[in-house]
């Protein structure tokens, strides 16, 4: 019944015939009320008659045309542009962001949903000392601020220091990176711009797009009508701009990339990252260890805030269109 090959025991396949032969219900002794008829079934027509199963789905990587050009990565870029429009400006003393928001709809309640001083629409904070704007997808986007905010943590309990910047902007990248080579998934449809504060390169600004490439920006401009803020920037942006000449700065470019041009609080979000007084309460972790005097903070400003900035803003804006004028009509006298 067995033969030998190269010294080892092979059962001949004739021993498993009459196993196959025999009926099915008499292998397994199941005390149940089945048909009679299950007796004259057996594993080998049972094989037979079992319902093909279809061949397993492989998730193939998106083809690479000839050109190198990979055409889903451009499909999320384009869903940036048609987001709204957001601007980053870095000064000496803090970088400002200022988003575009979506009108949303009178009912909708927005004060449950989320915190005002850790997210708004548009703009997110990811750790004490780290915020960012998002533009494109908004799903995409509260995904990776999800990642952004638990890398930054898990750094901060595992090393007892807070993350650098371009640290986690780089994680947040290699994220994005990893979704344009896998098949079955898609490209983070989303572009960010992440602002934040080491003591090695002091207040930096990135952005960040959806091939998961970042560089690293004095004055940057993403979402619609992106071009025209930032060909702004290049002319207005200055190295010694103050803090609140950037908030202003902002808002008049701004303007005049959103559908009207007048501002209003409830079209826009703004946040600041500065260097603030450190709080009493961080002296209690360890009163005899050497404390900064002043820590670096992320915060939104509400409405409030926005109105004076908004204000100022208008008026210099008013005194450009004026200026504008004069000058059209110097050049009508002296063409007359």
């Amino acid at each position: 019944m067995c033969r030998v090959v190269k010294g080892m025991r092979w059962p001949d396949a004739s021993l498993f015939h009459s196993v196959f032969s025999s009926p099915f219900c008499s292998l397994f002794r199941i005390h149940s009320n089945y048909p009679k008829r299950l007796d004259c079934l057996t594993f080998s027509s049972i094989k037979d008659r079992a319902r093909p199963c279809p061949p397993a789905t492989i998730a193939v990587p998106p083809p690479s045309p000839p050109t190198g050009r990979l055409y889903q990565v451009e499909y999320a870029a384009e869903a940036i542009q048609q987001a709204g429009t957001v601007i980053g400006i870095r000064t000496k003393s803090g970088i400002v962001l200022i988003a575009e928001k979506v009108l949303q709809n009178a009912l909708f309640d927005d004060e449950n949903m989320q915190d005002k001083n850790v997210s708004g629409e548009k703009i997110y904070k990811l750790a004490g000392h780290i915020g960012c704007s998002v533009a494109g997808v908004t799903s995409d986007a509260y995904a990776l601020t999800n990642h952004a905010r638990l890398t930054a943590h898990r750094h901060y309990y595992t090393f007892q220091e807070p993350m650098a910047v371009e640290d986690l902007c780089r994680s947040i990248c290699d994220e994005k990176q990893i979704y344009t080579q896998y098949g079955g998934v898609r490209p983070f449809g989303v572009s960010l711009l992440m602002v934040g504060w080491d003591p090695y390169y002091g207040f930096q600004l990135y952005a960040t797009e959806p091939s998961g490439d970042y560089n690293a920006w004095a004055a940057y401009a993403i979402g619609q009508n992106d071009q025209v803020a930032q060909s702004l920037l290049k002319k207005d942006w200055r190295d010694d701009l103050t803090l609140d000449e950037a908030k202003v700065l902002g808002l008049r470019i701004i303007s005049k990339t959103m559908d009207t041009l007048k501002l209003a609080p409830e079209r826009l979000e703004m946040a600041v990252l500065e260097r603030v007084a450190a709080p009493a309460e961080q002296r209690l972790l360890d009163p005899n260890a050497e404390h900064p005097k002043t820590v670096p903070s992320f915060r939104l400003l509400d409405a409030k805030e926005l109105q004076p900035l908004i204000a100022e803003a208008e008026k210099q804006r008013r005194k450009e269109e004026e200026a504008e004028a004069e000058k059209e009509q110097r050049k009508e006298k002296l063409l007359s």
